[in-house]
């Protein structure tokens, strides 16, 4: 009697058993499928929900099973070593789960990164909260021919977002790469080219994720510009055979010149000479870092103050091959700022005692016709990054004709900023010149997602798709 009713106990508890694992495992799937919420709000504090964040194929990947990396904790590693390798090489053609129909991205449709920039290129910038096939797509559907694509304010568990923290980089974050990865496979998927870069590295912290305060610790600590090189090199390593990538832009905008107390009101004329030196170095240490790893791949370096075109005046180019120069286009600042602008300005015509006009606007670029002149660099190896105004700025539409006609007759690369932003709306040029209803922005404040009265037709954005779609120009 004690023997049957200790199997039959043992049988009972064993069912028990395997339904609680069940329950486990089925909740481990579920939970990996949803894109988790941030563990400190004010990393992410204008971040809300959206579906359209979460990797379109994410689903796809279950029942991969994440566990905590015993190297570096912070980071999570697949259990399934082939899918592991799936996720970090797109030379493989499917990652082994139960659903045969899971692919990822073939070389097959993979962009000739050594030809891209040969032509020029008419980009926009995406620096986004949330991607969605949809932006993508009406992208395409205007010819623009890449997308620059910063991911720092994409979610994250972490700290900052792939860097995991900027205070001391360990590692990729692993569930971060593989959401860009998502994002990259989208844009693939719609043939559109995308240019990587990053508002964030290793001791240098975006600034709006730092409480609005200046990172300039990558400048003076030499561990910080090894960490960023090692960092440059893991996403290289992961991305260098995806279809997407065209180009990796290394930093957007640094501003070395505010590591010093001048008085200087013009920040280009700031210690030009040791600005420019500590800016070389930094970049010969990453490039060099990325070709051990990727001998393909474009890179792409922005000037100092912000990638301003000024700089280029002693701006120092680098020996290796496949590298392009990029400035950012917003002057005058006064103009294109809305809250130093205020209506007060408009183009052509005086702004803080100076006529502005096509002519002076070809003046404040000519450092860079006069960097290419005298270290012979080919005008399709130079990108105008970004430009742009807010787009209630009186006589835009001129601004914008005049500086597309100026990079065109210099034979340059551009691309404009910033093409259905979801964070603000001040540079979403399909929305006109009007502001947004009242109605708009107390829908979001009750959660809603209001649709927006995009036109194609006014006239801002029509100079851009007349610069950009061949059958419009």
């Amino acid at each position: 009697m004690k023997n049957r009713y200790d199997r039959y106990t043992v049988l009972h508890l064993s069912r028990l058993a395997f339904c609680f694992l069940l329950i486990i495992y089925t909740q481990g799937l579920a939970q990996a499928n949803v894109p988790k919420t941030p563990k400190n709000g004010i990393y992410n504090k204008i971040w809300k929900p959206d579906r359209n964040f979460t990797p379109r194929n994410i689903k796809s990947l279950s029942p991969l099973r994440f566990v905590k990396s015993t190297v570096h904790p912070t980071i999570l590693l697949t259990e399934n070593t082939t899918a592991r390798n799936a996720i970090t090489n797109h030379s493989l053609h499917t990652i082994d789960t139960p659903n045969p129909t899971t692919t990822y991205l073939t070389a097959s449709n993979q962009i000739d990164k050594a030809t891209f920039w040969n032509t020029m290129q008419k980009g926009a910038n995406t620096f986004n909260q949330t991607l969605s096939q949809e932006v993508i797509q009406a992208a395409r559907s205007y010819h623009i021919s890449f997308i620059r694509l910063a991911p720092d304010k994409f979610l994250s568990n972490q700290r900052d977002f792939l860097i995991g923290n900027a205070d001391h980089y360990k590692g990729l974050v692993a569930e971060d790469l593989l959401a860009l990865k998502q994002i990259l496979d989208m844009c693939a998927e719609e043939n559109m080219p995308v240019v990587l870069t990053m508002l964030s590295l290793p001791g240098s912290r975006w600034k709006q994720n730092n409480h609005n305060q200046d990172d300039l610790r990558i400048w003076k600590d030499q561990s910080f510009q090894k960490q960023a090189a090692k960092f440059w090199q893991d996403l290289a390593l992961a991305l260098r055979n995806h279809p997407a990538i065209v180009g990796y832009n290394i930093l957007n905008e640094p501003h070395l010149e505010r590591l010093y107390n001048s008085t200087e009101t013009d920040l280009y004329k700031v210690n030009q000479e040791e600005v420019h030196q500590i800016l070389f170095e930094f970049y010969h240490t990453v490039i060099r870092s990325i070709r051990e790893v990727d001998q393909e791949t474009p890179i792409i370096l922005d000037s100092s103050t912000y990638a301003d075109s000024k700089t280029f005046k002693t701006l120092k180019p680098h020996v290796e091959e496949n590298i392009l120069y990029s400035f950012h286009m917003y002057e005058p600042y006064e103009y294109t700022n809305y809250k130093i602008n205020q209506g007060k300005f408009s183009y052509p015509g005086q702004i803080n005692g100076k006529n502005w006009d096509k002519k002076e606007l070809q003046a404040y670029m000519q450092d860079v016709a006069h960097f290419q002149k005298i270290n012979n660099i080919p005008s399709n190896r130079i990108l105008v990054g970004e430009f742009g105004g807010h787009r209630t700025s009186k006589g835009l539409a001129q601004y914008f004709k005049d500086l597309i006609s100026i990079f065109k007759e210099n034979g340059w690369h551009f691309a404009f900023y910033a093409f259905r932003e979801d964070v603000w709306d001040g540079m979403d040029y399909e929305l006109g010149d009007k502001k947004l209803p009242w109605s708009y922005w107390q829908a979001l404040e009750k959660g809603e997602q209001p649709t927006l009265n995009r036109k194609e037709d006014y006239p801002v954005f029509k100079v851009l798709r007349q610069a950009i779609e061949p059958e419009l120009e």
